[in-house]
């Protein structure tokens, strides 16, 4: 809706001080902050980045992360993959309040989580992950 002719975009900038518009016109460079405004910076003036630069910002990246050994144990429940059987391990009968169902779900979800299980086993873990997270939420939903 026009104010004085003008759209309320154009009004506000008009309102600016003179010194604000000029920090906007500075140009992209004046306005990069992040991560990786070093490197678009630097790309940016046509010169190659520096990877050295960047070699300690990841130097604590995966610390906590599980290590998998080579030759990995495939886990007991592997082959425990039907609905009945994810059934029988959660043992939701047991469980009284939707306290107790999410804390069964992350217990379930330490062991057989995608995330925290070897590479070659992630597809049966994402299937048993997806059915325990199906049936906690039947059982949360039964609660009322």
């Amino acid at each position: 809706m026009p104010v004085f002719g003008k759209s309320l975009f154009e009004t506000v900038l008009d309102g600016l001080e003179p010194e604000e518009r000029e920090e906007e016109d500075a140009g992209p460079a004046r306005r990069m902050t992040g991560l990786g405004a070093t490197l678009l910076a630097s790309l940016s003036n046509g010169g190659e980045p520096d990877r050295g630069d960047f070699a300690d910002l990841y130097s604590d990246y995966g610390e906590g992360l599980p290590v998998f050994p080579v030759d990995a144990q495939p886990p007991a429940w592997l082959v425990r993959l039907s609905k009945e059987e994810i059934t029988q391990d959660l043992d939701l009968s047991s469980c009284k309040s939707d306290t107790d169902l999410r804390e069964r779900r992350r217990s379930f979800a330490r062991n057989n989580h995608p995330d925290v299980v070897h590479p070659d086993y992630r597809g049966p873990a994402t299937i048993r992950m997806t059915i325990a997270n199906r049936l906690i939420d039947d059982a949360i939903s039964a609660l009322g």
